[in-house]
């Protein structure tokens, strides 16, 4: 299996991967049942817009694993609040997704705390500037390939001098929070995740872990 730079003509299978594992490994159509509305908001900044910090997992030319990562998560919040977040809105509004039931309730019951996020309400972090994002398809896991996967971002980022990096997990995602703890990252906060019904929110696990060396 070949870890290697993220390019081009990943796009498409990055996105596809992201949708297929979007809950805790497990596609995520219950919920958001428009997989092109979901790609963009879990992968269009990376692949668009910083897709030099994006590594993927290469089966002989298919694409089993990715890492989306980012060197700065100020500029992210930025880029998402002012780019990602309002054009993939846009794009629902004009393909007619945001009269479907589904759709309306997410934005309703998330627009504000996502603007809180976007624009500063979270944890700042300073000594973790960058984040991450990995995925394993369901037939590429157990055998070490996300490990591989951070631990060559870990490496990308020591060598471009980069303090630290984070993680998002999901608090009731006990083997992705395992995953994480694994690798030498520990939990540095707890905020708000997506609000799923009226009565009912995720709560997301920031786990950080400095880079040697950098």
């Amino acid at each position: 299996m070949l870890i290697r730079p993220y390019e081009k003509p990943d796009r498409a299978a990055v996105r596809e991967l992201a949708c297929a594992t979007a809950d805790c490994g497990k596609p995520l159509d219950w919920l958001i049942p428009d997989s092109v509305f979901l790609a963009d908001i879990l992968t269009r900044y990376y692949t668009d817009l910083e897709p030099e910090s994006s590594l993927v997992a290469d089966a002989d030319g298919r694409v089993a694993g990715y890492l989306n990562g980012c060197r700065d998560t100020s500029l992210w919040r930025v880029r998402m609040a002012r780019r990602i977040l309002p054009a993939a809105v846009a794009m629902a509004l004009w393909r007619g997704l945001a009269w479907r039931p589904e759709i309306r309730r997410l934005l309703r019951l998330n627009w504000r705390e996502y603007s809180w996020h976007c624009h500063g309400g979270a944890p700042r972090l300073e000594a973790y500037p960058a984040h991450l994002h990995v995925n394993v398809a369901a037939g590429a896991r157990g055998g070490g390939l996300g490990a591989r996967l951070v631990e060559r971002f870990l490496d990308d980022l020591r060598l471009a001098g980069v303090p630290g990096v984070r993680a998002s997990v999901r608090a009731d995602n006990k083997p992705g929070l395992d995953f994480f703890r694994r690798l030498g990252f520990e939990e540095a906060a707890r905020i708000p995740g997506l609000r799923v019904r009226e009565d009912e929110k995720w709560t997301s696990v920031i786990l950080a872990r400095r880079v040697a060396g950098a």
